[in-house]
């Protein structure tokens, strides 16, 4: 199996996935669709948190690195302003402490949610292999079944029901 470098592109455009993007299924892969996209959107979010930290330090030595050229200079404003900034919490360190709880409290629901997605999928799939899955006492009305054009319609809506119960019992 050849793996190709990321270029950062998902290849999301027109609802297309682009060569990198692991949901693009070959006779190579080796887990489902369903795996494949929930690992994709894993990695989008821990790729999101060290983006998001990386462009804090980023910032945090241009603003050092300024304030030293500035200081250069021999103003008293711009060597206070230098001692000021060389005595703070960096940005890093000020990113942390101020939104940690934050960051790892969305990061959970995010990886939470992304894992009730492909156990949604997962049992989707295994449902419409053999519908008789669903059998249980449970009613529909007749209203209900009357708006579908044929019986798979129908499975289908109830597969889906049925999966978001089990997405929203928790």
């Amino acid at each position: 199996m050849s793996i190709e470098k990321d270029n950062g592109n998902d290849g999301c455009e027109n609802g297309e996935l682009g060569p990198s993007d692991p949901r693009k299924l070959n006779h190579h892969t080796i887990c489902s669709k369903s795996f494949a996209e929930m690992a994709h959107r894993h990695r989008q979010v821990f790729d999101f948190l060290f983006f998001s930290v990386s462009n804090v330090s980023i910032i945090d030595e241009n603003r050092k690195r300024a304030a030293k050229a500035l200081a250069e200079g021999g103003r008293p404003e711009d060597v206070a302003r230098l001692k000021r900034i060389e005595s703070e919490k960096s940005g890093v360190e000020f990113f942390r402490d101020r939104y940690s709880n934050f960051v790892s409290e969305n990061m959970t629901i995010r990886l939470v949610d992304n894992f009730f997605s492909f156990l949604s999928d997962i049992i989707k799939a295994c449902v419409k292999a053999k519908p008789e899955l669903l059998t249980s006492k449970e009613t529909i009305s007749l209203e209900e079944v009357l708006k579908f054009q044929n019986y798979d319609e129908l499975v289908s809506y109830i597969i889906d029901k049925k999966t978001m119960n089990f997405r929203m019992a928790e």
